[in-house]
């Protein structure tokens, strides 16, 4: 479902390198290959469904991809059919603060008014329409309350620990694709027996699949990450000069390594407000299990089923009672 707004831009978070997922996929592969870049599951990568989504979501040339320059034999083969839009490349990954703010870097000075939804490229998401049309209803409620930042949130199937997690508040808004909940506080990789107590109070997953204005996230990046936020308006005033590259050579030397949520999330519950998602299969595919878990779900088969993982599973790939390739 694209959404009809001609000031919605997606941007796609791809510099992560996947580090749990690394021993698992070096052993399958036999290399390191950032997760985002694999085929777990049929022929196209988790990064190549979220361009897709992108793709159906906003006009191509209002995509931004961020992705870290050791990545670029890995992401550009898969973009070749996704044209459109810019990519943007990070010298090094300093995580999701920094990864964010690159590309609104850019962004400020084509679009001030846009609204930007967020989509991190390393996760599962099934059936991807659903998630479009709950993003579509986020951009209206963000029309409607521009101060706000909407976080999708996803009601758990298991207390997982290492998983973020959101607490919500108060019910604001119900009867659309999804209801809508302040946030009363974040927890990220909670205890075994916090992330119980966190499930049966209604706490969510949090898919840190985000939206909101340009101006909101630049506002509040400069009262809680004022370090980052000096180092990007120093690029900005090189952008498109011939300084540029050497510019965002210079800031990556010593930019600070900074986690979105912990770094900015956890701090403005007031300006955040949570839509949970239903009726939609997400994981974020951080270890092998739940990629075997989630695929028995829709009654798939992984391409790695093989004798030489069994090591990676707590029972041997052969006893998960996976389904026949037939159902692929």
């Amino acid at each position: 479902m694209k959404s009809t707004a001609s000031d919605v831009w997606s941007i796609i978070l791809a510099g992560g390198n996947g580090c749990r997922m690394q021993p698992f996929i070096k052993q399958w592969v036999g290399r390191d290959i950032p997760k985002q870049y694999c085929s777990f599951v049929g022929e196209r990568s988790l990064f190549q469904h979220t361009l897709e989504r992108a793709d159906q979501f906003t006009h191509q040339e209002q995509t931004i991809t961020v992705i870290s320059r050791d990545h670029k034999a890995f992401a550009f083969p898969q973009m070749a059919a996704y044209s459109g839009g810019a990519v943007l490349m990070q010298p090094r990954n300093c995580d999701t603060g920094p990864g964010v703010f690159f590309p609104l870097t850019y962004l400020k000075l084509l679009a001030t008014d846009a609204t930007v939804v967020i989509f991190p490229s390393d996760h599962f998401v099934y059936p991807g329409h659903r998630l479009l049309h709950l993003l579509s209803y986020a951009v209206q409620i963000i029309n409607q309350q521009p101060g706000q930042l909407i976080l999708v949130g996803v009601r758990p199937d298991t207390p997982e620990k290492e998983y973020g997690w959101i607490q919500p508040g108060s019910l604001i808004k119900k009867g659309g694709p999804g209801r809508l909940y302040r946030v009363q506080s974040f927890i990220e990789k909670p205890t075994e027996s916090h992330a119980k107590d966190l499930m049966g109070s209604g706490g969510l997953w949090n898919t840190m699949i985000l939206a909101g204005r340009l101006t909101t996230f630049w506002n509040l990046g400069w009262i809680f990450l004022p370090q980052i936020m000096q180092k990007f308006r120093a690029l900005q005033a090189f952008i498109g000069s011939q300084w540029e590259h050497s510019m965002l050579e210079y800031i990556y030397r010593n930019m600070p390594v900074c986690n979105l949520s912990r770094g900015l999330l956890q701090k403005i519950p007031e300006h955040l407000t949570v839509l949970e998602m239903s009726n939609v299969l997400w994981s974020d595919w951080g270890q092998p299990t739940r990629i075997v878990e989630t695929l028995q779900a829709i009654g798939k088969p992984p391409n790695f089923v093989s004798d030489d993982l069994n090591g990676f599973f707590s029972k041997p790939l052969g006893a998960t009672s996976l389904p026949s390739s037939q159902q692929s």
